[in-house]
């Protein structure tokens, strides 16, 4: 299979900014046609693949990441359509796709016939570095595909997808209100950002309790709350004793909402999210679930809003309920997912192919 290139650097920096599907490949034409959103697949726990199995699509990750989404999608798990996702090097001279983080952090290696070079980013246009020695600068009109969170994405891989449950959940929601004595929580760690953050959080700060924890705050849930320093711990603890929580990103892009926001729609999370991040949030979040701070001039005006809203039982806990009316996926779920959907992807797109 002859896999010619299309795409240059000022192409993938364009399509990064814009979110724009606009790179052409003899796979990218067909796949219009295609429906490659859907949020299920089957996964085989059991059988495992054969090195020599000509059927099995081989995705190889260049480089392995740190985090867990990686490692709960390891080579003994395969996708419906029979795909190995791994990031052992045997693999790589037999892999159709090869995902490059963009970290970009080994140097680049030889771009094999046929192979599709895939570009992923979890980051906004605002993170985004040019790439970091000569070597990679001249690789990157090598690159097919974009894989992110951004909606024009070739593979797209949101940080979190609601969906309305079946059944709701039992919940006392007066209990809930009851047990909740402060007022705004944040956990966090990066300290100066391109959206100006911890800058609204100051402000804000002057008309309402706002309690800090983590590397910019000067809360510690081991030392002041005398619990354990593990975040899962730390966040129960927050969940439960406060009423709101400030899901504020590094910046301010449309269609980024990261795990800081998603993470507030999990079951067993019982505040309400206040957002300072992507413009066009109201467009992906349903409404009455979340507090934006778009909606108001100054945080002065909204800390009164949630002064108002926190004294209110019946107030407060209407938004509760309608945010339990959703589920989240996280992260590790839908990277699984886009790969399997990728999969699903290159084979039907090889069959037209070769009927063709």
């Amino acid at each position: 299979m002859k896999h010619t290139n299309y795409l240059m650097s000022t192409d993938l920096e364009n399509k990064l900014s814009n979110g724009i599907q606009n790179i052409y490949s003899p796979f990218g034409r067909t796949s219009e046609k295609q429906n490659f959103t859907k949020r299920d697949h089957n996964v085989d726990n059991i059988a495992k693949m054969s090195n020599n199995d000509n059927n099995i699509l081989t995705i190889f990750m260049y480089e392995k990441h740190y985090l867990d989404w990686f490692t709960a999608f390891n080579i003994t798990e395969k996708c419906f359509t029979k795909c190995l996702f791994t990031s052992n090097s045997k693999f790589y001279n037999m892999s159709e796709v090869v995902i490059f983080f963009r970290t970009l952090t080994k140097p680049p290696p030889e771009k094999l016939a046929g192979q599709i070079w895939v570009y992923f980013t979890n980051e906004s246009p605002k993170y985004m570095f040019p790439p970091p020695n000569i070597a990679w600068e001249k690789s990157m009109s090598k690159f097919d595909w974009v894989m992110s969170y951004r909606p024009g994405s070739d593979i797209s891989l949101p940080f979190g997808v609601l969906a309305k449950k079946e059944n709701q959940n039992k919940l006392n929601y007066t209990k809930i209100f009851k047990e909740k004595h402060k007022y705004i929580a944040w956990i966090v760690s990066n300290c100066q950002t391109n959206s100006r953050r911890e800058e609204y959080v100051k402000e804000l700060q002057k008309y309402i309790q706002v309690d800090i924890y983590g590397g910019c705050g000067y809360l510690r849930c081991s030392k002041r709350l005398k619990i354990s320093s593990d975040l899962k711990v730390c966040k129960s603890y927050v969940s439960k004793n406060y009423k709101f929580y400030l899901s504020f990103e590094n910046s301010l892009c449309n269609n980024y909402v990261s795990e800081k926001v998603y993470d507030i729609f999990e079951d067993d999370n019982m505040m309400l999210p206040v957002i300072r991040g992507a413009p066009n949030i109201a467009s992906i979040l349903p409404e009455g679930t979340f507090i934006t701070t778009s909606d108001f001039t100054s945080p002065k005006q909204l800390a009164a809003f949630l002064a108002k809203i926190g004294s209110s039982e019946d107030k407060y806990t209407s938004y509760l309920r309608k945010k339990h009316l959703y589920s989240v996926t996280n992260w590790a779920f839908n990277f699984k997912t886009a790969i399997c959907d990728f999969c699903t992807r290159i084979k039907n797109e090889k069959l037209v192919i070769k009927k063709n």
